[in-house]
Order: C-alpha cells, then structure tokens, then sequence
C-alpha cells in the first residue's frame, strides 16, 4: 500500500484567511474522502498484521515448548540408573539436614525440605525418593 500525499504545505492556508474557490472545495472533498479511505485501508492491514503476529507468536510459543520437552527428554541425568541418583540425593538431602540442625519438618517451609522439592521434579523421581526411606 503507497500513501498519497501532496507535497503542497497547507499551513499557510490553515493560518490565513485563505478560502477555497468551488473547484478546490470539490478536489478538497475529494481529497478528504481517498484520504478516509487510505486510513481503513491502513488500520484494516494493520489489523491483519496484528492478527498475524498474535498467530506466529502462539506458534513460537508452542515450538519453544516443544523444544524444551525435547531437551529434557535428551538429558543425560535421565540415563543414569536410579542407584546413582540415589546417592546423589542422599548428599543433597543428608548435607542439608546437617547445616539446618535437625529434621523437624512441621517447622520447615516445603523450598527448605530437599526431599520434598525432589518429588516434585518428575514422577520418576518422586518414585525414587518416596521409595528410599533414608532420604526421609
């Protein structure tokens, strides 16, 4: 879409006491009316545009959560064996007990309770810790 505009300056006529002649009055009217017309032919673009954006940015939205599924299932701690990981919660869950002094756990927020924030991580996980009594 090309915008049609005069290079002529209206400003001189706008703060003098300029009057139109008849025939200028009609191509003024003229004027006014592409003019309208040009500006919904504008917001009507403008609005598809938007509409177009809002759909790629929905779609981008999905493809990055799809990309990061595709990460996580590609993440090497999913191929170490549930031993491993074991041991690994042990040191997370045993060093904290340690540094906090006790186990008191109606005391504790569920962020300050290691052994809970790893059984919400993913249901394997949560298999694990449930079924390791002594990271309870």
């Amino acid at each position: 879409m090309q915008l049609r505009v005069r290079a002529v300056s209206n400003k001189e006529k706008l703060h003098g006491r300029y009057t139109p002649t008849d025939l200028e009055s009609t191509t003024i009217s003229r004027l006014i009316k592409e003019c309208e017309a040009d500006l919904g032919k504008f917001q009507k673009e403008i609005d598809m545009l938007r509409s177009t954006t809002v759909k790629l940015e929905r779609d981008m939205h999905t493809l990055e959560l799809y990309l990061q599924d595709l990460r996580c299932i590609s993440s090497p701690i999913r191929k170490l064996p549930p031993e491993i990981l074991i041991d690994i919660f042990r040191h997370v869950c045993c060093s904290d007990i340690d540094k906090k002094g006790g186990n008191d756990l109606r005391s504790r927020k569920v962020r300050d309770v290691p052994t809970l924030v790893l059984t919400s991580v993913c249901s394997a996980w949560r298999e694990i810790v449930i079924s390791t009594p002594s990271l309870w």
